[in-house]
């Protein structure tokens, strides 16, 4: 399957401490004629490539800052030119200005919605402030209720700082009750963040918060999926490739990102540093967009995988990590800012974190007995 991110504006109407943008001036909007050269550039790639599938993540900035008459006119002209390809279409929003109008613009279009919110009340409105500076999450939560009354399908994307590393978990709770799933990723070191280096992360933060909430989830007996755990747990159990882009070695082959003005980056994390620009859809033909990401990008997963990797027992789970987050630290060809955390994870999930899941499912199975 193709994946193009679709960066329809670099505008937003929070002002997060962390933001990857940096700082916000200059917005500028996607007009219907540029998203439908967009949409056709990633379908015509697609029938190039012979791929069935192709997904659009409507993403900014801020995409519901876009006029929904856009979204509806051209996705709509789209479906209707390429019939033969299965589309599907995601939506990363941070949930402020889900109208009516963009609610049956989504219902229409079978839309999945990952909403942001940073898990408590507490930190989310400490972190996520409107450009007006006022507190975000009552709006968010709303609007999240309103979607799941609509049956449309949310789950929810968390930023993990430092700020949030000794709050307590009880937020897991508000997940729970709504069937939402929720995917915590670092804050990682560019844009914004690097003018409150107080949210930054130390090298092993992110793994032993993965690991209380995994154990909280476990003890509590906790109805919720929060990722990377379920993927990770999926990965050593059936001894196979953990299903998420950072842990893929063939990521860049299926991932695009185009933003507003039709540049083409290998994802969305290389796309605010410009020499990983690969081109605009206006002057770009597939075979150089193919050539670019086997030469420049996939290799350093495959053909020049540093030689902490070559050592690594975890290898086949991580297969170097994610390419863009070693830009952060400025050597492409080397390992990943993330790489002692993801090892700490492997590790315990091989282990400790095993056996207590081991303990939960025989304990269930006990109960289930004991019930016939």
């Amino acid at each position: 399957m193709l994946t193009i991110i679709v960066k329809g504006t670099n505008g937003c109407n929070l002002a997060c401490s962390y933001c990857s943008l940096g700082e916000k001036n200059n917005f500028k909007y996607i007009d219907k004629e540029s998203l439908k050269d967009i949409l056709v550039f990633a379908c015509e790639l697609a029938r190039f490539r012979k791929e069935k599938r192709v997904n659009f993540i409507l993403h900014g900035g801020e995409p519901t800052l876009v006029s929904p008459e856009i979204y509806d006119e051209c996705l709509s002209f789209v479906l209707g030119m390429y019939s033969e390809l299965n589309i599907t279409i995601s939506m990363q929003t941070n949930g402020l200005v889900l109208t009516d109008q963009f609610l049956q613009i989504i219902k229409k279009f079978d839309i999945h919605v990952g909403v942001s919110i940073d898990g408590s009340e507490e930190i989310h409105n400490y972190e996520r402030k409107t450009i007006g500076g006022q507190d975000s999450f009552g709006v968010v939560t709303k609007k999240i209720e309103k979607m799941l009354n609509e049956q449309i399908h949310v789950s929810c994307l968390m930023v993990l700082t430092k700020y949030a590393l000794d709050k307590n978990l009880d937020y897991l709770h508000f997940f729970e009750e709504r069937g939402l799933h929720l995917k915590i990723n670092p804050l990682l070191n560019y844009g914004e963040a690097e003018c409150h280096p107080e949210l930054i992360l130390n090298q092993g933060d992110y793994a032993r918060y993965i690991v209380r909430i995994y154990e909280k989830i476990i003890q509590e007996n906790l109805d919720v999926y929060v990722s990377p755990i379920d993927k990770i747990i999926s990965g050593i159990v059936h001894n196979q490739p953990i299903k998420e882009c950072s842990f893929d070695s063939q990521c860049n082959k299926n991932f695009l990102c185009i933003d507003y003005k039709g540049d083409i980056f290998p994802c969305g994390k290389f796309s605010d540093i410009n020499k990983m620009c690969i081109g605009n859809i206006c002057d770009t033909i597939f075979d150089k967009v193919d050539e670019y990401l086997q030469k420049n990008i996939c290799i350093r997963r495959n053909e020049r995988i540093p030689m902490k990797c070559k050592a690594c027992r975890y290898r086949n789970l991580c297969n170097g990590g994610c390419s863009a987050e070693t830009m952060i630290e400025g050597n492409f060809y080397d390992v990943p800012f993330l790489c002692e955390d993801y090892t700490m994870l492997f590790k315990y999930f091989h282990t400790e974190g095993l056996l207590l899941l081991k303990e939960v499912l025989a304990n269930n199975r006990k109960i289930l007995e004991e019930q016939l």
